[in-house]
């Protein structure tokens, strides 16, 4: 018989992801388990609005960064990821968006949503610019915040060649807008682009020279978008399961894990294999288990999956 305690524990170690990635960006925190990880601001910004009143505190002191140190957050880039997985209008971010716009001068998407009582602690304070984690952060303070930033600092962990399409997906922002700032990259000298077929490739021209201004690189550069989008759709899918036959949760868990597998090859991690119908839930359950330990810890090799 299933009950609420697995979901609750799957909870608890999102939040204590959450707040992990939040330390490292300067958030008073206790615990760094991902000093070795690139982090994304904004899906990181996601996840924890996701995580609504589970852990107030860390939810408000990831408010209280957001509001000192948003002019490193796209609220472009925000809009996109946000859309692009339906959550544009969801009461949660709604309110997280628009209690760091009360208190800032900033214009995140939030509707009509109301600001939550918010007093900010200003505890939050990147001690040191230069750790591997903030390589985002880096980037946008030496290209701006924009698809520039996020092109400089995806090509930057890349062996190969990229095409249009492929790095705009990656850095959650158009089409039109990545290949502009492709373009522009290259008439600058930092790119170079090739045609294979009927597309263009890039790549950067001097590895070295990029470095020399972006450096230290994180050992890991994960693709957290599809990361968050995965166990947040994992936990509610749990809770929903909790009230279905056995029966019934094990075929939703078939399709359930069916409808993410361009989110499962995005993250390189492998999804669970749902062989058997009878036991699919039961395989679902074991592997949620297994990687939201992982993600917690900061085990590489559920963090990057294949890539570790």
């Amino acid at each position: 018989m299933r009950t609420s305690s697995d979901r609750i524990q799957h909870e608890a170690q999102v939040a204590g992801l959450a707040w992990s990635l939040w330390a490292e960006l300067g958030v008073s925190g206790w615990t760094r388990s991902h000093s070795d990880f690139g982090i994304d601001p904004e899906a990181l910004g996601i996840l924890t609005a996701w995580l609504r009143d589970h852990d107030p505190r860390l939810r408000d002191e990831a408010t209280d960064w957001c509001i000192r140190y948003g002019r490193f957050i796209s609220a472009a880039r925000l809009k996109n990821l946000l859309g692009s997985a339906s959550w544009l209008d969801s009461p949660w971010w709604g309110e997280f968006a628009a209690t760091v716009n009360a208190n800032s001068r900033w214009q995140w998407p939030a509707g009509e949503a109301r600001p939550r009582s918010f007093k900010p602690s200003q505890k939050s304070r990147i001690g040191d610019f230069t750790r591997p984690s903030l390589i985002a952060l880096r980037v946008r303070a030496l290209a701006g915040v924009g698809a520039r930033a996020e092109i400089l600092g995806l090509l930057a962990s890349e062996q190969r060649d990229v095409a249009v399409a492929e790095v705009a997906a990656r850095i959650g922002y158009s089409k039109r807008n990545t290949a502009e700032a492709l373009d522009s990259l290259e008439m600058a000298g930092l790119l170079s682009s090739s045609r294979i077929r009927n597309r263009l490739e890039y790549t950067i021209v001097d590895r070295e020279r990029l470095s020399t201004l972006i450096d230290p690189k994180p050992r890991w550069t994960p693709s957290w978008v599809p990361i968050v989008t995965v166990i947040t759709r994992l936990v509610e899918f749990l809770q929903r399961a909790e009230d279905l036959s056995d029966a019934v949760a094990s075929v939703e868990s078939v399709s359930f894990v069916r409808n993410l597998d361009d989110e499962f090859r995005w993250w390189s991690i492998s999804p669970p294999q749902l062989v058997m119908v009878d036991d699919a839930l039961s395989v679902l359950v074991h592997w949620a288990a297994d990687v939201f330990a992982g993600l917690e810890a900061g085990e590489s090799a559920t963090v990057v999956g294949h890539q570790a």
